[in-house]
C-alpha cells in the first residue's frame, strides 16, 4: 500500500503526477479514480491467486513473414514472466502460438509458389524452433488452423 498524507491522500509516484495533469478523464469517478492509483485496482488476494494458474499468452505470431527480434523480445518478457511465478510457487502457464488466417497470409504463401496449409506449416515450425532455441518453457503451442483451436 501507497504511503499516505496526513489527510489520508495517497502520494503518487512521478508518472501518476504527471499522468493525472495532463488527461483527466471526466468520465471516471473520483473515488475510481483514488481506488486505481492505490494500486487497489490491481491486486489480487493471495488465496485466490494460489489456487488459480498464472496464465499469460504471447500475441499470436502471424506467418507470413520470418521471425524478429520483436518476437523473440514478447516470447522472452512472457517467459520471465512465468518462471517468475514458477518460482513463487505458482502454477503457470504459458501459451505461444500462430495466427495463420488473413489476406496477408494468402499473398505470402501466392509469392512463395505455395498452398496457403504448407505455407503456414513452414511458418508454424519457425516459431516452435525460435522458442525451443532461445529456451521459452511454454506450455502450449497453439495454431488458429487446429482443430483444438477451431473447437473452442
Amino acid at each position: 500500500m501507497r504511503r499516505t498524507t496526513s489527510s489520508s491522500t495517497p502520494l503518487l509516484t512521478p508518472l501518476q503526477s504527471l499522468v493525472l495533469r495532463r488527461w483527466r478523464p471526466q468520465w471516471v469517478r473520483v473515488k475510481c479514480q483514488h481506488i486505481c492509483w492505490q494500486g487497489l485496482a490491481t491486486s489480487t488476494r493471495d488465496d485466490v491467486s494460489k489456487s488459480k494458474p498464472y496464465y499469460i499468452t504471447t500475441p499470436i505470431f502471424y506467418v507470413n513473414a520470418a521471425p524478429h527480434v520483436g518476437h523473440m523480445y514478447t516470447m522472452i518478457l512472457t517467459d520471465v514472466l512465468k518462471r517468475w511465478q514458477v518460482l513463487k510457487q505458482r502454477k503457470s502457464i504459458l501459451v505461444t502460438g500462430t495466427d495463420e488466417h488473413g489476406m496477408k497470409i494468402q499473398q505470402a504463401a501466392a509469392k512463395a509458389g505455395l498452398p496457403p496449409k504448407e505455407f503456414c506449416d513452414r511458418g508454424a515450425e519457425v516459431f516452435k524452433d525460435l522458442a525451443k532455441r532461445i529456451d521459452i518453457s511454454n506450455d502450449v503451442f497453439i495454431r488458429t488452423t487446429d482443430q483444438r483451436h477451431k473447437e473452442a
